[in-house]
């Protein structure tokens, strides 16, 4: 049976991946190519932005479940101010950075769409939306750690419910780019109004007796998960703009569809996994060896059960659509090279799945596999793209997969046989 906070997650990431779903079919209706090139652009930089805090969300979540676990009240008050200090500053560097970035390069590029479409109005709004929403989604994570995942999550699903009513409206509007600017806002507003209106006094001033080490105690943690979203990046988000340039825009939107649709379901099915990492933190800090072992086994073929079912069916319905000879698919990649996005997708979600486990211990063992995977897959996808077709960069992304997981696995085994033996008689009370 479902935890409340898995329910919550997958909840949440079920209405976040039907709305950019439904979004993605409104735009192959609505938006002309030059503006579904934007739309995907567009994306692709917002998750650049959301990048911004290298690491800081995770290493939120995981310290102050920690110092939750061990009722370090104080050390938990200086770490939350530090953290949130922290987080603005970072965020409105790199917002600041991928805005004109984006901007100069949508500018100078002769050959982009944009030159038919007017994009620096919506651009400049869904930056600093998107900057907000992130930030929004820090707090989040310290409520997720100290308090409750199930209200964290709680909330994250009204943000999404309410923002994907409001991206969609905009949409069928003739909103054009601007939708994105509403999505991003409307996700923002909702969790600022929430946090504002639950929020605990914060103390006056500083304990100096509960001062963080941040050097010493976060910040080893914390660069190491930042690097890895960085190469995720490289992973997930990257291949649009080589395809672009070697094959033209019409393949880069036919792949990058397809691919959206892979990032959509692996963003529904990583979120059960994703919370149960404070979970997993506690565990550790209480030696709960065995029942750490019960939990995870019980995410890992759950959830990945999960995964495979819904590739599966997008595969069926591309299948039953393509025989019904529905015009729009026209505007992805052709059944093989889908199937082995998704095939791709279902590898890097079981890889996730034993990555929280390994993060859970505060460190990121996975990092150099990440770092080198995201790189040679990126070259692997490149000379792919240069052969021409769209199946053969999708086969070597999934190959990478392949090679990542198998990496993963040697680092659980050596994780499960230190952690999995201790044992305790009850699993703390949440």
């Amino acid at each position: 049976m479902l935890r409340p906070e898995n329910g919550f997650a997958l909840a949440a990431r079920a209405v976040q991946a039907v709305t950019m779903l439904l979004a993605a079919v409104c735009v192959t209706w609505r938006f002309s190519l030059p503006e579904q090139g934007l739309f995907f652009v567009f994306l692709s930089l917002g998750a650049l932005v959301q990048l911004g805090d290298f690491g800081l969300g995770y290493a939120t979540l995981q310290m102050s479940s920690h110092f939750a676990a061990g009722q370090d009240r104080r050390r938990l008050q200086e770490f939350s101010r530090r953290a949130r200090y922290l987080g603005w500053k970072l965020l409105t560097a790199v917002t600041c950075v991928v805005a004109v970035a984006g901007a100069l390069a949508m500018h100078f590029r002769a050959d982009a769409p944009g030159a038919a479409v007017s994009w620096a109005g919506p651009w400049a709004l869904f930056v600093v939306a998107v900057a907000a929403a992130h930030a929004v989604s820090l707090a989040l994570q310290l409520v997720e750690g100290v308090r409750s995942a199930a209200l964290a999550w709680r909330v994250r699903f009204v943000q999404e419910a309410l923002a994907g009513l409001c991206f969609l409206a905009a949409l069928l509007a003739h909103a054009g780019l601007w939708c994105l600017a509403v999505y991003a806002g409307v996700r923002a507003v909702v969790g600022a109004a929430w946090l504002l209106h639950d929020a605990e006094p914060a103390s006056a001033t500083a304990d100096v007796s509960a001062s963080i080490d941040w050097r010493r105690e976060v910040w080893p943690f914390q660069w190491r998960i930042g690097l890895s979203a960085l190469s995720g990046f490289l992973i997930f988000q990257a291949f649009n703009p080589l395809l672009l340039i070697e094959q033209g825009s019409e393949a880069a939107g036919r792949f990058g569809l397809s691919l959206a649709i892979m990032n959509m379901l692996l963003m529904v099915t990583t979120a059960w996994p994703l919370s149960q990492a404070a979970r997993y933190g506690q565990l550790l800090a209480t030696r709960q060896g065995v029942v750490l072992k019960k939990a995870f086994r019980r995410t890992l073929w759950g959830s990945t059960a999960l995964a495979v079912a819904l590739s599966l069916s997008v595969l069926l319905a591309y299948a039953v659509l393509q025989a019904a000879g529905v015009p729009q698919l026209q505007r992805l990649a052709d059944l093989p090279t889908t199937a082995a996005l998704l095939a791709a997708g279902v590898l890097h979600h079981v890889a996730m799945v034993l990555a929280v486990l390994l993060r859970a211990e505060g460190r990121e063992p996975l990092l150099w596999v990440s770092v080198v995977g995201g790189l040679v897959t990126l070259a692997a996808v490149w000379l792919a793209a240069r052969q021409g077709g769209l199946l053969g960069p999708a086969l070597a992304s999934a190959g990478m997969a392949a090679l990542g997981l198998v990496w993963a696995s040697v680092h659980y085994r050596a994780f499960a046989s230190r952690i999995f033996q201790a044992t305790a008689p009850v699993e703390p009370a949440r």
